[in-house]
């Protein structure tokens, strides 16, 4: 229930605020639709930010997010490409990679 409060109030700051959602919005609404295993949602929320708001793609912490998201659900594919999108590697961020590879083992 908490999960589905948070999309609903994710999905309310633009539709019935008309506000643009920041990058914390977009993290927060992710983690739950991975907490959730809500992969439809998370997948939205991604071609969401692919249409309209690419530059959020750029953010590590989304990409993290996403790579979580897509690890949960075994789409290994989608993970590498984000992860073989990031700009800076660094060690954090292998290790998000790295346990998203022994999940799927």
């Amino acid at each position: 229930e908490q999960y589905a409060q948070c999309l609903r109030l994710y999905h309310d700051i633009d539709t019935v605020y008309g506000l643009q959602c920041d990058a914390t919005a977009h993290i927060i609404a992710l983690t739950a639709c991975t907490n959730a295993t809500l992969h439809e949602q998370g997948q939205t929320i991604h071609e969401r930010l692919q249409s309209a708001q690419e530059s959020m793609l750029r953010n590590l912490d989304i990409q993290i997010a996403l790579i979580n998201l897509y690890g949960k659900c075994s789409q290994m594919q989608v993970c590498q490409a984000i992860f073989d999108d990031i700009r800076v590697h660094e060690p954090h961020k292998f290790r998000s990679e790295t346990a998203v590879w022994n999940q799927c083992l």
